[in-house]
């Protein structure tokens, strides 16, 4: 194959681009979030906490939390998907403790009278652990869409609910730790329910045991108004910077309008990683915070991104194995051949990925 001229300027063109910070360049966030113009002199170097290397000192606590699902029946009108949420304690550059919450979540399709569209009805059935104590209060929500990728939202929707109650139970059993969760901090919102007063609760327990709490997105599809992809430009843009080429940096890009104030950071946490995160943090001093994460982000099997959060992913996963037996199970105990026929409609992807 010979690349043309043409093509190669093309694309170098288009590199230039996605390094460079434009004078006006900012985050592009919802409605309910004020984003903060991108400068280069924004950029800050995390410095390295030395106050747990006092022999005085408590060593820290660090307490991570994620979740995982994956479906296991679905049909034209019901999904039921496997959930499993892990808290793994980390003290001291060991796994403590590790506590699986496991069960079944599903969501169907009814016809409410009440109301103009159909409704979502989900149900929580415990598996294993307490997964059911965490529950939302509301588990009826009205449709927008009528889709399977509706019903799968939902499931996701409570999932992630789940975790928050987890994280304000954590919040306020723990003190003078290090809270983790695996996405964001920022009010879930939904046209039925908003979980603003639990944040609102999370946040007063972190200060009031001082805890500091954490939302670390692995993932992050949020652009700039120029159509950069935010955290890739951030990178490049800290490594062009004679402040922070040499070092774990953070940059503050947007922040809640209501109280309690949740600053948007990216931040690289260690300088040899070549990725960087978006963080959510609650407290006023979480700039000054940030060396509790770069303390826990060394291993080299995702060299930048805080260890616990990996051991929690790792127990969190539902693995398409694991899915597939529980399936099978499913299938057995009910004894209905149309179960597989009826999941047929949704599966053409999986068929034509089998053909090798």
């Amino acid at each position: 194959m010979r690349i043309s001229n043409d093509l190669i300027t093309h694309i170098k063109e288009n590199l230039k681009r996605s390094i460079r910070l434009n004078p006006d360049e900012m985050a592009l966030l919802n409605q309910d979030l004020i984003a903060l113009e991108l400068k280069e002199q924004n950029f800050k170097k995390i410095d390295c906490d030395k106050t747990n290397q006092d022999t005085d000192k408590e060593p820290v606590e660090y307490v991570a939390i994620d979740g995982g699902n994956s479906s296991v029946v679905e049909t034209n009108f019901f999904i039921l998907d496997f959930v499993k949420v892990a808290i793994i304690n980390f003290v001291e550059k060991k796994t403590k403790d590790i506590k699986i919450l496991s069960g079944f979540i599903s969501a169907t399709y009814i016809k409410d009278t009440k109301t103009k569209n159909p409704v979502i009805q989900c149900k929580i059935t415990d598996y294993k652990g307490e997964l059911k104590k965490y529950a939302p209060e509301i588990l009826e929500f009205e449709s927008a869409k009528l889709s399977p990728n509706e019903l799968k939202d939902t499931i996701n929707l409570i999932r992630k609910e789940i975790e928050y109650q987890l994280l304000n139970s954590i919040c306020s059993e723990k003190q003078n730790s290090v809270i983790l969760r695996d996405g964001s901090l920022i009010n879930l919102t939904n046209q039925t329910f908003s979980n603003e007063e639990l944040i609102k609760n999370i946040y007063n327990s972190s200060r009031a045991n001082n805890n500091q709490v954490f939302g670390v997105s692995k993932d992050s599809l949020i652009y700039t108004n120029h159509g950069n992809h935010l955290t890739s430009l951030l990178y490049f843009i800290a490594k062009q910077n004679k402040e922070t080429n040499k070092d774990s940096w953070l940059i503050q890009v947007g922040e809640t309008k209501n109280e309690p104030k949740i600053g948007i950071f990216i931040a690289q946490l260690n300088k040899k990683a070549k990725v960087c995160f978006r963080i959510d943090s609650f407290r006023e001093d979480s700039i000054k915070s940030f060396s509790l994460l770069t303390k826990i982000s060394k291993d080299p099997s995702f060299l930048g991104y805080p260890y616990p959060l990996i051991i929690a992913d790792k127990f969190a996963r539902v693995s398409n194995e694991e899915a597939r037996l529980i399936k099978q199970v499913i299938e057995k105990s009910i004894k209905n051949s149309d179960l597989s026929k009826l999941e047929n409609f949704f599966n053409s992807h999986k068929f034509l990925d089998s053909i090798r």
